[in-house]
């Protein structure tokens, strides 16, 4: 058995862009809070000066003879109710009236002196347009010649059930490493007339995985509520994940399922060997930082301190933390990272050209409070300085959105003042290498970066004779050119950086035999050897050994920075061969086709015609002979 009754829900209302409840009293002192549409021959405006309830009222504009001052809203009524609002008016009286329209169809008017009055209307479920105007006649004015509106509210007509569980809310941790565990509350209520026992309440994700469970024999009374704790512990290698996250609730007799699940919560999931730096703190605070929509195009660069990042390692992914009112969908952005001693950017930006650029795609920011998880392009190698985040919106003249699109932000002072610059405009693109003006401040984005192991390395190790007496300037290498090194004169070697995975080790010294081994590099381990030299047979002391396929020298040197404005000429030893280029993750950038041995140059763009972002680079040369690798480091 159902009944129905009317329910006040502090004005449910749903706007066309908002899509969220408002409860509008004007107690924020502006307008801030939802679309409201102002017009007329002067503006409506946010008082102080004796409102019907809490501290403020909307009152309308200064407005002379024949004109008029209105104030509007959009509204979509989810089920039929009943709207009520306070007005008050000071005027000519039978001259100069306060109106209310619906639909544009008048309502209501009031004249002369009437204090604070409250009215209601039905109104259907539906889209609706809710209008006040003070409107005056041609002469004389009387009293403060003005209206006031206060305490909007709405009542709904609301289905009551005999049993109804419902999930109120979900609190926990929004960041989860693998291998710890993590304790979340849901709430729930009875929202129905009796009681109810051996209901379930558990965590479960979009794709509906169940990660924790409970089911409560204890009777909860009607209109009682009751927090469940549950708990997440995500595998060591649970894989780097945005999952979105729901309180859910069950019992076999409930009569509204519609309820059973609470708001969505963005929780994001990295390895064990994974950290992240949390930089800024959530809050009620919202700003156009990183990236404002309400114009063309936007551009803002951060610094980040060392102390606040945790770990050196690959940066492969920033977070950020998004209130939008509506959807915004394909949002071309690019994004720089770069390190530096800088502990302000009063004096000016750090241009592009300086940084590597990490990410040039296009990114979704869906309406309410979300998680941004903006997965690199290109791996960033952090090595524990201050950090610097340059993030432009690239220009469009297409689309605008509403400046409720904002993001949660801090203001946390540096060593010296202004962390942060930012600017924007509707008439030209920035030019990222030639930066100037903006706005300084301290402010910053609430930022999440997920740092990975470095994606390399070290090997060390001892080079012996049989005797045991350490051998000095015995040539190391590692997969041919790579990684190379000679050892000191206590026979000791070091390299550094070397990829993950297994490689050919060689070690060579004149009047020695070669020495070949496969070794296995691990993230962030150093990998130690000791080596063994036996002197060469007399059969083989004059035999050199020449690859027929190899390379020679690139200019410059490949373990030095190469500006790919100018290019990288790369001499190779092959013919009818091809020269292919990776970056760091082993994506093909570009093949070039050697028909003979010499000089191969490389103009520094991608298959694409683009410019690669700063970085490592692998090199291959390729053919039916052999094969043979290097590798250079670009700097833009």
């Amino acid at each position: 058995m159902r009944q129905k009754i009317m329910f006040l829900l502090f004005f449910l209302i749903s706007l066309p862009l908002l899509g969220q409840v408002i409860d509008e009293g004007f107690e924020s002192g502006d307008f801030s809070g939802y679309d409201w549409q102002l017009s007329g021959d002067a503006l409506f405006f946010v008082t102080s000066s004796y409102p019907y309830a809490g501290s403020y009222c909307a009152q309308g504009g200064d407005v002379n003879d024949n004109q008029s001052t209105t104030i509007a809203i959009d509204i979509d009524c989810p089920q039929n109710g009943f709207l009520t609002f306070t007005w008050k008016v000071s005027s000519e009286a039978n001259y100069d009236f306060l109106r209310f329209y619906l639909d544009d169809l008048q309502m209501a008017q009031i004249h002369g002196t009437v204090g604070w009055t409250q009215v209601g209307y039905e109104l259907a479920a539906g889209v609706h347009n809710l209008r006040w105007s003070y409107e005056k006649d041609y002469s004389v004015s009387t009293g403060s010649d003005t209206g006031w509106l206060d305490n909007i509210i709405f009542f709904i007509e609301e289905e009551v059930f005999n049993y109804d569980l419902e999930v109120l809310d979900l609190t926990g941790p929004s960041q989860l490493t693998g291998g710890e565990s993590y304790n979340y509350e849901v709430t729930v209520r009875n929202s129905g007339q009796f009681n109810l026992t051996g209901y379930t309440v558990s965590l479960v994700d979009s794709a509906g995985t169940e990660f924790d469970a409970q089911t409560i024999f204890w009777m909860l009374a009607p209109g009682n509520e009751n927090t469940v704790e549950l708990t997440i512990e995500p595998a060591e290698d649970y894989p780097d994940t945005l999952i979105g996250l729901f309180g859910k609730c069950y019992v076999s007799t409930d009569e509204n399922p519609a309820n059973d699940l609470s708001q969505r919560q963005d929780i994001h999931i990295i390895p064990s060997d994974y950290q992240f730096a949390v930089i800024g703190e959530r809050d009620s605070l919202t700003n156009q930082l990183p990236v404002s929509l309400i114009w063309n195009t936007s551009i803002s660069e951060t610094l980040y301190f060392a102390d606040e990042i945790p770990a050196t390692g690959v940066i492969s992914s920033i977070d950020f933390f998004n209130n939008f009112c509506e959807e915004a969908n394909d949002i071309s952005l690019r994004i720089w990272l770069g390190e530096t001693d800088a502990v302000s950017l009063q004096d000016n930006w750090i241009n592009a050209d300086t940084l590597q650029l990490v990410f040039d795609n296009t990114c979704d920011f869906p309406s309410g409070t979300n998680i941004i998880n903006i997965e690199l392009d290109s791996l960033f190698v952090y090595n524990g300085s201050n950090l610097v985040v340059l993030l432009e919106r690239v220009f469009d003249g297409t689309q605008y959105y509403s400046w409720q699109t904002s993001f949660y932000f801090s203001e946390i002072t540096g060593e010296e003042y202004g962390r942060t610059r930012y600017n924007f405009s509707d008439n030209h693109a920035f030019d990222v290498y030639d930066l100037e003006g903006g706005i300084l401040c301290d402010w910053l984005a609430n930022t999440v970066l997920t740092i990975s192991p470095l994606p390399y390395g070290s090997l060390s190790g001892y080079v012996f004779d049989e005797t045991g007496i350490p051998l000095i300037g015995a040539e190391v290498t590692v997969d041919s050119l790579l990684w190379q090194t000679v050892t000191d004169s206590s026979g000791y070697f070091m390299l550094e950086q070397i990829d993950n995975g297994t490689h050919q080790l060689t070690v060579c010294l004149e009047g020695y035999a070669d020495y070949i081994q496969e070794i296995e590099i691990t993230s962030g381990n150093l990998t130690e050897v000791e080596i063994i030299l036996v002197p060469a047979s007399s059969g083989d002391e004059n035999m050199i050994t020449v690859s027929p396929v190899s390379f020679g020298k690139i200019y410059p040197n490949p373990f030095m920075p190469v500006n790919s404005r100018q290019g990288v000429s790369i001499e190779v030893f092959a013919t009818n061969s091809e020269l292919t280029i990776y970056d760091i993750k082993g994506r093909r950038v570009k093949t070039l086709f050697v028909e003979r041995s010499g000089q191969v140059f490389w103009d520094g763009f991608d298959f694409q015609g683009k410019t690669v972002a700063s970085g490592i680079y692998l090199l291959r040369l390729q053919s039916d002979e052999g094969s043979a690798n290097t590798r250079l480091m670009l700097v833009k």
